[in-house]
């Protein structure tokens, strides 16, 4: 029975074991409970979809493969490809490093894995000891 101004909500059980983990390994220490650490993290997602539509109404991900996302610009009509080139990321409907596609999309976890991907930034952050800071 959850507390009163509660509600107990179902996830499937691999997204909960997930949790459990992050929890234990990041969250433990600074949240006083597993539910409040929960509650945190749904309020900073949901926070942040809040200020990508506020700041780009237009703009939608659509998705995304190894190499690439895809943005849908409403405005234009047209579909954004954001591709990492010469180690940067490339909108290639605007033709350039930097634009309001590339600002969007650095907001979407499909960016840093395709970063990741190609720049081995994992390595790089290790190596640089900045983790563990």
């Amino acid at each position: 029975m959850p507390y009163k101004g509660h509600k107990t909500i179902t996830v499937r059980e691999s997204i909960f074991r997930t949790l459990d983990q992050l929890w234990k390994e990041k969250g433990q220490n600074k949240y006083r409970s597993f539910s409040s650490w929960i509650n945190e993290l749904l309020t900073y997602v949901i926070e942040r979809n809040v200020i990508i539509q506020l700041v780009s109404p237009y703009l939608e991900p659509i998705g995304a493969n190894r190499d690439t996302v895809y943005i849908k610009d409403h405005k234009r009509n047209k579909m954004a490809e954001i591709i990492v080139k010469n180690s940067r990321l490339y909108c290639k409907l605007c033709r350039t490093d930097y634009c309001i596609h590339i600002a969007f999309s650095v907001a979407l976890p499909e960016v840093a894995i395709i970063l990741n991907t190609h720049l081995n930034l994992a390595e790089k952050l290790d190596e640089t000891d900045m983790l563990s800071k």
